[in-house]
């Protein structure tokens, strides 16, 4: 899976050494674990996996979505100060609920769409928290919960190894492109707040 996840040179105003806000740096990871996202529900639903609609696609992207945020986080946990992680974590899951909330207006219309995303993550945030990561790698645990995460979205005629299919299969995957996109991202310099 590839999404692009280094920052655009150019020769305009200076731009190929110019150091990267928090802010901007969430934005584009933020773009990435979307296009992680979509790409694994196609990748569900090339393996046989029924999803009955729009909506179902979106609520399983929410689930890979609040997944990545949590691994992102482990990821920075001692490449970033506290206060860097209290700044750009906030400002990742911020980009995703507004991009959250444009895709689920544009399926159901109108309405209050971000803050039931950002109360998905932070209950995620809960049960992610109890699970183990150890050398930048989920534990089984953490697998576990999120293949049970997706499945739970997925319809019931799914065959029960979904959750099996997710945690073993796909995550791999996802979790290599996260990783390189975690790393390209920050090799840009940090500005100062």
């Amino acid at each position: 899976m590839r999404v692009k996840s280094r920052w655009h040179q150019t020769k305009r105003d200076g731009n190929q050494n110019k150091a990267k806000s928090l802010e901007e740096i969430a934005g584009a990871l933020a773009f990435s674990c979307w296009r992680i996202a979509g790409n694994s529900v196609v990748e569900i639903e090339n393996q046989g996996y029924h999803t009955a609609t729009s909506n179902d696609r979106l609520n399983i992207v929410a689930e890979y979505l609040a997944f990545l945020l949590q691994v992102s986080d482990r990821l920075l946990y001692e490449k970033l100060t506290p206060e860097q992680r209290q700044t750009f974590i906030p400002a990742v899951a911020l980009n995703m609920a507004h991009t959250f909330a444009d895709n689920k207006t544009d399926i159901e219309g109108a309405g209050e769409h971000q803050q039931p995303f950002i109360d998905l993550l932070n209950q995620r945030g809960e049960s992610y928290a109890q699970c183990g990561f150890v050398d930048d790698e989920p534990g089984f645990d953490f697998l576990r919960v999120f293949g049970e995460q997706v499945s739970a979205v997925l319809s019931k005629d799914n065959p029960l190894w979904v959750s099996q299919f997710v945690a073993e299969v796909n995550s791999p995957e996802i979790l290599k492109t996260l990783k390189q996109a975690v790393k390209q991202l920050f090799q840009a310099e940090i500005a100062e707040a």
